[in-house]
């Protein structure tokens, strides 16, 4: 986790593409959410992304297992 944070905080993406180029275990998820498999797909973090301001607001943090279990998750 530490390990993706310092990779997100170093880039400046100005869209998709250029986030896939960082991350490439990363899916769009609609609605501005983005999911990021982390550790080998063991963990999964669900961010919005507004490229024009250049964050990355963290909304959502487990397990592979707890993933599974959401709903809605373009609303997260």
């Amino acid at each position: 986790m530490q390990d993706w944070y310092k990779r997100a905080k170093r880039t400046d993406w100005e869209n998709f593409s250029a986030m896939k180029e960082t991350f490439n275990a990363v899916d769009s998820v609609g609605n501005g959410r983005f999911v990021f498999n982390v550790k080998g797909n063991h963990y999964r973090i669900i961010a919005v992304v507004r490229f024009v301001y250049k964050r990355v607001f963290i909304r959502w943090v487990g397990s592979h297992k707890e993933y599974d279990k959401l709903k809605d998750i373009d609303k997260i």
